[in-house]
C-alpha cells in the first residue's frame, strides 16, 4: 500500500506544472520608503517604532550598498550609459 502511495505521488509532482504556496504569519514592520530627487536615493524605514533614513548618491561609477541590519542586500544596476534608468534592489531580512 505504501508502494503505490509512493508512485502516485511521484506521478503527481511530474504532472503539476505549478503549485501553491501558502504563508501563514504577518507583516510586523511596513516596507521602506523610497524617494528620489537631486541625484540622491533616500530610504526612511521604521524598525521598532523609529524612523531611520538612509542616503545613496545615484549616478557614481562605483557600486555603493546601504549596510543596515534591515537589509540582506541592496543593489543598483543601471539600464542606460548615461545612468538615468536604473533598478535599485532591497532584500530585507
Amino acid at each position: 500500500m505504501s508502494i503505490g502511495a509512493l508512485s502516485t505521488q511521484a506521478y503527481a509532482q511530474q504532472q503539476a506544472p505549478g503549485g501553491t504556496i501558502r504563508f501563514q504569519g504577518q507583516i510586523v514592520e511596513p516596507v521602506c520608503g523610497i524617494n528620489t530627487a537631486d541625484r540622491q536615493l533616500t530610504m526612511t524605514c521604521v524598525r521598532d517604532g523609529q524612523a531611520q533614513t538612509y542616503h545613496r548618491a545615484l549616478g557614481t561609477s562605483y557600486p555603493q550598498e546601504i549596510n543596515s541590519a534591515l537589509f540582506e542586500k541592496t543593489s543598483l544596476q543601471y539600464l542606460d550609459a548615461q545612468r538615468t534608468l536604473g533598478i535599485y534592489t532591497v532584500r530585507y531580512r
